[in-house]
């Protein structure tokens, strides 16, 4: 196995290179603002590594009966949106509905409270507090601050409120949210290791809603569950530095590594996505039923060269702000913009993860102006080929005008609102239903 690793010094050189090379080689206007923003919070990631996890093609082309385009309408009727859904999730056997948070939204989304932990546990102690104690705190701050329009336990309460059910939505699962591969890894073995927990009958499932990059860890689950051996050996290797000893993670490999094929919990989840970046494929094997939400608005019909599937990103900060072509963020946030985890002890993880999960250029091995300056100019031609894509490779997509009002975090909170709930609870039982229909 191929490990990426960083070298003292490295950041800052390559960083000083990209920035060079956009201001030599690119005229994007405007736009160039928010495409050295994207170079400079890229962290390094890797190439296509590992035949056995699958992933995204930024390039192909879209299948017409994966996507709908659709305006969202003024009303729906709540009371029959919520009833059909109701109907639709007790046909399907569904106990629960997950909801997970995004990226930057959970225990830690920077990393910091990692970093504080590390360097200054006396300090911790002084308050009374240890890392988990932290975290907790944090993600107690960061739903306050969302108050009921957030993939948390006001969420849940709300959604259980308009489908007169007790426990049947749930904000429970939380993780780390950091914009890095090993924190969505994490994220994903201790979502497969809670999922073992609850003993699902054969005939029991779950439903997932997930949050922006909530859905990539999804993805990951989908992968692991889909149980490649050899990809999952070098998956759980990479991890084992960090969590070797973590129970979570020795009692999910040890589940995989005894089961001959795709693990059956894959074939128990019905997965729900709103805005999740293109970021990991998914694997079929790791799911029963895959929907995504996204925020879209179709491209000015004087643009020829724009699908009505995607969308622009290196646009004027005014289009942005104003969600003039929908959810920015979604479009964004691909393969290539990851941040560097703070601490140094787990760079080396994340950027092997990078390798076995990306599609963006490689970092050179050797040191160098000239090698440096080619990797910038692959990763920069990789961002302006690949970003604006909405379509994922697998599930039905929904690319939905909002209309007026979901400008919030540049288009990329409107599916937090509760409003939306009757509009998506119906979109959901439609599709599950037509599915249904479909199948012999």
């Amino acid at each position: 196995m191929c490990v990426a690793r960083l070298r003292g010094g490295r950041l800052a050189r390559d960083c000083r290179a990209a920035a060079s090379t956009a201001r030599v080689g690119l005229r994007l206007g405007r736009a160039l603002p928010l495409l050295l923003l994207a170079v400079l919070l890229t962290s390094f990631a890797g190439r296509v590594h590992g035949e056995g996890f699958t992933h995204q093609d930024y390039t192909a082309r879209a299948n017409r009966n994966s996507f709908e385009l659709i305006k969202a309408p003024d009303n729906v009727d709540s009371d029959r949106a919520m009833r059909k859904f109701l109907e639709v999730i007790q046909r399907r056997h569904i106990d629960n509905i997950w909801l997970v948070h995004g990226t930057f939204t959970g225990e830690d989304g920077f990393g910091v409270l990692a970093l504080a932990a590390d360097r200054a546990p006396a300090l911790l102690n002084l308050l009374g507090l240890d890392g988990d104690g932290l975290r907790r705190l944090n993600k107690s701050f960061m739903d306050a601050y969302d108050g009921p329009d957030g993939f948390n336990a006001a969420f849940a309460q709300e959604l259980n409120r308009r489908l007169g059910t007790d426990d049947l939505a749930q904000a429970r699962f939380v993780w780390g949210s950091e914009n890095n591969h090993l924190d969505r890894a994490h994220a994903a073995v201790c979502m497969i290791d809670a999922l073992l927990k609850l003993k699902l009958p054969a005939d029991r499932n779950i439903m997932l809603w997930g949050h922006s990059h909530a859905g990539n860890v999804f993805a990951l689950v989908s992968q692991l569950l889909a149980n490649d051996r050899e990809a999952n050996q070098q998956f759980f290797e990479i991890g084992a530095a960090l969590y070797g000893s973590d129970a979570r993670w020795i009692n999910v490999r040890q589940t995989l590594a005894a089961v001959a094929g795709p693990h059956a919990l894959g074939k128990q989840l019905y997965v729900v996505t709103f805005g999740t970046p293109i970021r990991y494929a998914w694997n079929p094997a790791g799911y029963r039923e895959l929907i995504h939400f996204v925020h879209h608005r179709p491209v000015d019909e004087s643009d020829l060269q724009t699908p009505a599937y995607r969308t622009k990103v290196l646009i004027g900060l005014n289009d942005v702000q104003s969600a003039r072509y929908g959810d920015w963020v979604q479009a964004f946030a691909i393969d290539g913009t990851d941040s560097l985890p703070l601490l140094e002890t787990r760079r080396d993880a994340n950027a092997a993860l990078a390798e076995l999960f990306g599609a963006v250029p490689l970092i050179p091995a050797e040191e160098g102006v000239l090698n440096n300056l080619a990797f910038w100019a692959r990763r920069v031609a990789f961002l302006q080929r690949s970003w604006g894509i909405r379509l994922p490779s697998q599930g039905t997509t929904l690319l939905v005008d909002y209309g007026p009002g979901s400008e919030a975090m540049f288009g990329h909170a409107v599916y937090l609102k509760q409003a939306w709930l009757p509009f998506h609870a119906e979109q959901i039982a439609r599709i599950l239903s037509e599915q249904a229909d479909k199948q012999p």
